[in-house]
């Protein structure tokens, strides 16, 4: 007897870890209908189950939405918010890059060819009140016969057939309108990179990172050389080409070097990016390296 009172000890003791876990999903089996089914496990570890034929609507209603969430495949625990879906992320003003819109962007630069041919053409075609006034320094300084030449200029006082000075207004009309047409991207120009240089400065002090902020310092930096390198080598030195001659001042050899700089710009332009930012630059670096 002994003996076989210590055999069943030992057996309920090597039992004990299930009865625990048995008790921890047996505290609370919600059912949903009618009753709510229980079960027990009594001291020597025996399971007894319990019909108490109570209902428990608490009890059903949650798991029906038990069920629900596992059938949704959303597992969460009760009255937990159900994370929803991430929305697209704003576009914002990059709606206007989109395809209907790239037509516009890439028409600009024909509208503005266009503008300064129709100038060119209508003002300061050729005439022969000018083809006089410049015969002589054509000859001098290249060395050509004005008949064999073709070129579009402008004679602010040009001589009239009795070699008297007169005010052309042609002359100036057409000044006017390359005025126009350099004033326009010369605005925009100043106006986009004002702008674009306080966004930036205001998100260097936003930047959360050290990469953020080395980021934007470098885009701050490519940002303002690319607004300056045109204003240097393209408005300037062709409005004083063009402002000089109405205070009869001779920039004849201002002509060359004027031509050479307008022809390096866009070379020179995109070079502040490849240096001031990194990618670029390592890029870069790392090619000529091997």
């Amino acid at each position: 007897m002994w003996l076989e009172a210590a055999g069943d000890q030992t057996e309920r003791l090597l039992k004990l870890p299930e009865i625990e876990n048995q008790r921890e999903c047996s505290k609370k089996l919600p059912v949903s209908g009618q009753n709510a089914f229980s079960v027990k496990i009594d001291k020597n570890g025996t399971e007894t189950s319990k019909n108490d034929g109570k209902t428990d609507r608490n009890e059903a209603n949650e798991s029906k939405e038990a069920i629900e969430r596992i059938s949704n495949g959303k597992l969460t625990q009760k009255n937990e918010k159900i994370p929803e879906k991430p929305s697209a992320p704003k576009k914002g003003r990059l709606r206007f890059f989109q395809t209907q819109c790239l037509i516009f962007w890439f028409l600009i630069p024909f509208i503005g060819g266009a503008a300064w041919f129709s100038v060119c053409f209508t003002v300061f075609s050729m005439d022969p009140m000018k083809t006089e006034y410049i015969r002589q320094t054509v000859k001098d300084y290249f060395d050509l016969e004005i008949d064999n030449c073709a070129y579009a200029g402008a004679a602010f006082y040009p001589l009239d057939k009795n070699g008297t000075k007169i005010v052309s207004e042609r002359s100036f009309i057409g000044f006017g309108l390359f005025l126009g047409v350099m004033t326009i991207p010369f605005i925009v120009v100043l106006f986009a990179g004002g702008k674009s240089w306080f966004i930036i400065r205001a998100l260097l002090k936003q930047g959360e990172t050290r990469y953020s902020k080395n980021l934007q310092m470098q885009l701050y930096k490519a940002l303002v050389a690319q607004t300056v390198i045109p204003i240097f080598l393209l408005f300037i030195p062709f409005g004083t080409i063009f402002i000089l001659p109405i205070f009869e001042i001779n920039c004849q050899f201002l002509s060359a070097p004027i031509t050479f700089v307008y022809a390096l710009y866009p070379a020179v332009d995109p070079l502040p990016t490849l240096y001031f930012v990194d990618y670029y630059r390592n890029a870069i670096t790392g090619k000529l390296g091997n």
